[in-house]
């Protein structure tokens, strides 16, 4: 059966995760990306899921609120190196967990330990053994 025109694709949906990355890298909320855009938070989470399409006037208004050019959004070389690299870590299942932990500690010997006991964890053979058997 074919799709329907209006069903989002797998375009729509690397375009709506891509908003969602860049409004988390800019520490926003659904609705202040909502409120910026002159949309609600609900429209901001059916892009983000890809559930619903996003027509070129609104990626417009999204990447103005996101303050990214709209041709950042298709074009691979729109985005720096470390700017793909930092939506990459932010899509990591639970990084924004533990990012969002971490700045919730203000002490900051205690995050320097919280660091440390990472690096640990990352350097330990148990985890190089788990990498390898991916």
């Amino acid at each position: 059966m074919p799709r329907s025109p209006k069903t989002p694709n797998e375009e729509d949906h690397r375009v709506g995760a891509l908003i969602r990355s860049l409004r988390i890298k800019r520490n926003l909320s659904q609705t202040e990306l909502g409120a910026a855009a002159g949309i609600t938070f609900q429209q901001i989470q059916k892009y983000e899921k890809g559930t619903n399409r996003v027509s070129a006037s609104r990626l417009k208004q999204i990447a103005e609120a996101l303050g990214v050019p709209t041709s950042s959004f298709f074009e691979e070389g729109a985005l720096t190196k470390s700017e793909h690299d930092q939506l990459a870590l932010i899509e990591t299942p639970g990084s924004m967990r533990m990012m969002t932990a971490f700045n919730d500690v203000h002490d900051t010997e205690v995050r320097r330990l919280l660091v440390r006991l990472v690096e640990v964890v990352r350097d330990s053979p148990s985890n190089k053994r788990a990498g390898k058997a991916k």
